[in-house]
């Protein structure tokens, strides 16, 4: 009995000494050369930038909500691959404006340039677009059509319509402009302008005008008079002659900076000149002619203007000699003495 158990003692121990030492035997045995590897080939780990650019972008429906902006979706690269991240509604920030991301090829690989909020500037650094075409209305008594004209509000161009200001006494409109100062545009508000009383330039040339004539009747020259800070032409008329009156035209004569206009007016004709007449005419020469005496032309003085009076002949008075008449100087005037026979 006491064998037996001596006996089974033995064997276990003998059997987990070959246990124990199995797994030393199984390392020596996979270091040899000899014994067989596991060649299976481990995947290449992502790229971390593609080299492809993405795919084209989605169709996408924004959405659209006040103090709302729409960020539109794009392809992300994402563990070696595009994914699509679908657009989204960000709130408006005040001063700034949504600036889109974009995928951009540098050297053999593109790269994301970020998309991010940018400051606005007060002013815009381009000039306006061109004005819009606008139907001008008929004009309207008292008031005063303001064209449309582009507006910079929230950092981007606004047209703002054409509209009727009312029209201020002794007032102008002028109408505002975009004006480049440095490297941006300002507005230059519109403006009521006072009315200026005088031209500083002189008026246009006289509009042509064919009167023609008519018995006891002045014709008046049209011209050009200053009314509400602008040159107006005023048609011409005619005018019943008055006796011993003359017509004397106005005109515009330059005092200092301005012009000032000289009143036309009916002047009284003064009953002498003041001023010899002008030369003669020629007169084609008479040949002579047997009983009669060639009296010579001569200025006459009518309506305060001289006259000329072609000459004529006259009968000849026996024993007697014509002698021509002449203008004098008596004082501040000239005197006509007639003709006469001595």
């Amino acid at each position: 009995m006491h064998g037996r158990l001596t006996l089974t003692l033995a064997s276990s121990l003998l059997f987990g000494l070959v246990l124990g030492a199995a797994p030393e035997l199984g390392s020596r045995a996979e270091a040899q050369p000899g014994s067989v590897r596991d060649r299976r080939t481990q995947p290449p780990p992502p790229a971390a930038h593609p080299t492809d650019p993405p795919p084209p972008p989605r169709a996408e429906r924004p959405g659209v909500r006040r103090g709302m902006v729409w960020i539109e979706g794009r392809w992300d690269w994402q563990r070696g691959q595009w994914v699509w991240v679908p657009g989204k509604l960000e709130p408006e920030r005040p001063g700034k404006r949504w600036r889109p991301g974009k995928w951009e090829r540098r050297g053999d690989r593109f790269e994301w340039i970020a998309d991010a909020w940018d400051d606005l500037p007060a002013y815009p650094t381009e000039p306006p677009p061109p004005p819009r075409a606008e139907r001008t209305p008929p004009p309207r008594r008292g008031f005063v059509w303001v064209a449309g004209h582009w507006d910079w509000r929230d950092w981007s161009w606004v047209w703002v319509p054409g509209r009727w200001e009312r029209a201020q006494p002794g007032k102008r409109w002028q109408q505002g402009r975009w004006e480049q100062r440095g490297d941006r545009f300002e507005w230059i508000a519109h403006a009521w302008l006072d009315l200026p009383r005088f031209p500083t330039a002189p008026p246009p040339p006289p509009r042509a005008e064919t009167p023609g004539a008519r018995r006891g009747m002045v014709w008046v020259e049209g011209r050009w008079d200053w009314q509400g800070g602008d040159w107006v032409w005023i048609p011409g008329k005619w005018e019943q002659e008055r006796p011993g009156k003359r017509w004397r035209p106005g005109k515009w004569e330059q005092r200092g900076d301005r012009f000032e206009w000289l009143a036309d007016a009916w002047d009284d004709v003064p009953q002498h000149p003041t001023q010899p007449p002008p030369a003669p005419p020629a007169e084609q020469r008479q040949p002579p002619r047997p009983g009669y005496v060639w009296v010579a032309g001569h200025h006459e003085w009518r309506d305060g203007a001289y006259v000329w009076i072609p000459g004529h002949w006259e009968r000849q008075k026996a024993n007697q000699r014509w002698i021509d008449g002449r203008w004098e100087k008596q004082g501040d005037r000239y005197v006509w003495v007639p003709g006469r026979w001595q």
